[in-house]
């Protein structure tokens, strides 16, 4: 269905007078067609969860540290949108569950624990190559640079959380580090890299 929706829409934008060679372009077009109906999907339903659970604002808080983490670090990568759909709609939710339900049970000092070990582990593993999302060398050097400069702006953020009191913001940058993290651990095992 997705893949038919966006074959659909690229097919209008090749009919464009300002594109070229639409047999080479048509397949990128389609492809990322995909992937941005996929993601609004996904995004869409992971919105709703959160509105219908009254999270709002702790899901925007993980999102904005677990997206641009995860996008940097690979790691699991479904082999179709439908399964990617459904994964990212159960990470969401394993994350949320364990952010509310397990980390209020544990100390301040516990979570910065949780959060070192997993900054260490992303730090020493990404990126991780999946055989669903290969990667260019270049594209993982670049990954690296981004990949410890996120983590250290989550450190500094972190820090700050953690000196002020406000241990819900530092819980939920541990669960996007967490959830990252275990992600990247799935993938590891699953193409024999660990």
């Amino acid at each position: 269905m997705i893949h038919a929706l966006a074959k659909k829409a690229c097919k209008a934008f090749l009919n464009k007078p300002f594109m070229v060679d639409k047999r080479d372009r048509e397949a990128v077009y389609t492809y990322a067609l995909e992937l941005l109906i996929s993601h609004f999907c996904s995004f869409m339903t992971i919105l709703l969860i959160a509105a219908l659970c009254h999270i709002i604002r702790p899901t925007f808080i993980f999102l904005l540290f677990y997206v641009p983490l995860r996008a940097k670090t690979g790691g699991y990568h479904a082999s179709s949108y439908l399964l990617c759909y459904i994964t990212t709609v159960i990470v969401y939710t394993a994350a949320i569950l364990f952010l509310f339900y397990v980390l209020p049970l544990l100390s301040t000092a516990s979570n910065c624990l949780i959060f070192v070990l997993c900054a260490v582990y992303i730090l020493y593993r990404a990126p991780i190559i999946n055989s669903h999302h290969p990667l260019s060398t270049q594209q993982i050097s670049n990954a690296k640079v981004a990949i410890k400069f996120l983590l250290v702006i989550d450190l500094i953020i972190s820090l700050l959380c953690a000196m002020n009191g406000w241990s819900s913001f530092l819980s939920i940058i541990t669960v996007s580090l967490l959830t990252d993290a275990v992600l990247m651990i799935i993938s590891s095992r699953k193409e024999g890299l660990w």
